[in-house]
């Protein structure tokens, strides 16, 4: 198996992660020459992959919507059309 590393050398926790079956949906990101130099930096800062910094960001921004209450309230409004959608499309007719 191929390990693919970080930028200090050190093998991605993420890679590893997908060879021992804990996988998620890959992402595509074009970032700026500036951004990416940023997340370098500060993956060499805290010994840690861009990836790694990448998914911290989404973390802290999802973490912090989730809890202004007009996104609390329409994701409650949103599972309860999917709970109208699966029963329509468990009814008979």
């Amino acid at each position: 198996m191929h390990v693919l590393t970080n930028v200090n050398g050190r093998p991605d926790l993420s890679t590893e992660s997908r060879a021992t079956g804990n996988t998620g949906k890959q992402v595509s990101l074009r970032l700026g020459q500036i951004a990416l130099m940023r997340l370098t930096s500060l993956a060499v800062l805290d010994d840690n992959a861009v990836a790694d910094q990448l998914r911290a960001a989404f973390d802290k921004y999802v973490e912090q919507r989730m809890s202004e209450s007009e996104i609390s309230d329409g994701m409650t409004a949103l599972r309860l059309l999917e709970g109208v959608d699966q029963l329509a499309a468990d009814s008979p007719n």
